[in-house]
């Protein structure tokens, strides 16, 4: 089922910048497409709102870096520009040109996930023609949607699994009787943020809005002993050290 979405500017500013864009573009040798993408394109933008553009091209026979050198030298010459900047406090055009070669980006595990799914949603998707040279756009969005092949599936949910560190191996039964394994329980402890050491055995209990570990239970000892209650009773519940009561012989 298409998506529908419903393009508006937020101001005659807006507006009148979008035009000037396209007029730039369409007539430019290898550019296919002007699409408008995000807040403006989905009719969602304020007079604040940047003006996000998108122009595609065909990877071969483009001169990107002389279109890109021809393209700012105008958007910062011409006023219809310098208009739209004077109508919000983040109104200004940002444009980006693209060849529609979307691909995964390598990164090292401490970073945070890339942007290729949000490019195929906002370019291909959620995004308004402006203009088409061609039927390019089309043939992107033939490729790649609904969804993009399985076998790049299968690769993608390969490393969202490497980035958690999972990993495939037999689970150990826990054995209360042993003194190693009464380390392992739910309790209050300070993590080590780049391994994830030491962590709760469950996680359900604190949920959204997790409030830091108070400083006077990082330092609990892996084995406390018993502690005395306000009572002055000895308390000791662990069930490996709980002893049936002596038979009283009357």
């Amino acid at each position: 089922m298409p998506t529908t979405i419903q393009p508006a500017y937020p101001t005659p500013q807006h507006a009148a910048a979008s035009r000037a864009v396209l007029a730039f573009f369409q007539e430019r040798e290898g550019v296919e497409a002007v699409l408008l993408v995000n807040s403006c394109a989905r009719g969602k933008a304020t007079r604040d709102s940047c003006l996000d553009i998108v122009v595609l091209y065909r990877p071969a026979g483009t001169d990107i870096k002389t279109l890109e050198a021809l393209w700012y030298a105008h958007c910062t010459s011409a006023p219809v520009f310098a208009e739209l900047e004077r109508a919000g406090k983040y109104a200004e055009v940002h444009l980006d040109i693209l060849t529609g070669e979307y691909a995964p980006s390598h990164r090292e595990w401490t970073g945070g996930p890339d942007d290729f799914e949000l490019q195929i949603g906002n370019h291909l998707v959620y995004s308004h023609p402006l203009w088409q040279g061609g039927d390019y756009l089309g043939e992107l969005k033939a490729r790649w949607l609904p969804y993009y092949p399985d076998e790049l599936r299968r690769e993608r949910l390969r490393r969202i699994r490497g980035d958690k560190r999972s990993e495939g191996r037999a689970v150990e039964r826990l054995d209360r009787t042993r003194t190693d394994d009464r380390q392992i329980r739910d309790h209050a402890t300070l993590v080590h943020v780049e391994c994830d050491d030491d962590a709760a055995l469950h996680a359900h209990h604190r949920g959204v809005g997790n409030e830091p570990v108070p400083l006077d239970l990082s330092d609990e000892s892996s084995n406390p002993g018993a502690e005395l209650d306000a009572l002055g009773i000895e308390l000791d519940r662990r069930s490996e050290l709980v002893h049936p009561a002596p038979l009283i012989v009357e």
